[in-house]
């Protein structure tokens, strides 16, 4: 593969999940698709630019940010 700029990591995404399958161990709920490479590098590779369906994850959720003030109250 050619030397091209992937901007988003597939582990910063929601979209993203580990599979079951040892052939295709990574997938994209978004797309519907397994790989066995990252589902970004596969974008890139079919299709030439970056993955359009990126969406970051809530590193924290809301409940839990609520959880976190409240002790240092």
């Amino acid at each position: 593969m050619s030397e091209r700029v992937i901007k988003n990591s597939c582990f910063q995404c929601a979209h993203f999940h580990i599979t079951h399958d040892r052939k295709r161990p990574y997938g994209c709920s978004s797309m519907g698709f397994k790989s066995k490479m990252l589902p970004s590098r596969e974008v890139v590779a079919v299709q030439g630019h970056g993955c359009l369906a990126f969406k970051a994850k809530d590193l924290l959720p809301a409940k839990r940010q609520d959880q976190l003030v409240n002790l240092h109250l």
